[in-house]
Parts: C-alpha cells; sequence; structure tokens
C-alpha cells in the first residue's frame, strides 16, 4: 500500500511539471507572436537548391531582397528590382511576359 501512495505522489509531481512545462510553451509562443506583429520582414518566396542550400527572397521594409542560406551561414546576395517580381497570369513575370511579344 505504500508503493501505491508514493506512485500516486510521483505521477502527481509528473502532472504538474508537465503542466508547467506546457504553460511555460504556451506563454513563449505568445511572446513570439507579439514582437512579429509588424510586416516590416516577410519571407515572400524560398526556393531549394538542394538539402542544404536555400534560396530567399525577402521584403525588408520596402525592399527586396535575395538571400542565400546554408548550414554555415546566410549571405545577401543582392537587392531585387521590385517592378520585375509583379507576377501576371499563370505566374509569368512582366519581364518574362514582354520578351515573349
Amino acid at each position: 500500500m505504500e508503493y501505491a501512495f508514493e506512485l500516486v505522489k510521483v505521477l502527481f509531481a509528473l502532472l504538474i511539471v508537465l503542466a508547467i512545462f506546457y504553460l511555460i510553451v504556451k506563454f513563449m509562443k505568445d511572446k513570439r507572436s507579439i514582437f512579429n506583429q509588424t510586416n516590416q520582414l516577410q519571407v515572400l518566396e524560398k526556393c531549394y537548391l538542394s538539402t542544404d542550400h536555400i534560396l530567399y527572397l525577402v521584403k525588408v521594409v520596402d525592399k527586396v531582397w535575395l538571400l542565400s542560406s546554408t548550414k554555415e551561414k546566410i549571405e545577401f546576395i543582392e537587392e531585387v528590382d521590385t517592378i520585375n517580381l509583379e507576377l501576371q497570369g499563370k505566374g509569368e513575370s512582366a519581364l518574362l511576359k514582354n520578351s515573349k511579344e
């Protein structure tokens, strides 16, 4: 009978620890969303070149940047002209559509 009581105490302590962990995770998630409520930084596109190399098209305030990401580093490649990014029709850019005509 004494072992059953000890087991109940351990399970109760485990439930308390799990509840505290859940509350901490929920609180941190809410805090993260509070800090990211601005639209000053947006990932517009992601292109996987290989398993460890990704190209990102990122909007920062009113500029669009092309970034390269690997496991070791993130590099700025260039600032992209936003006029050529406006997509029309079936995913063709204005620049590609004009070159076909």
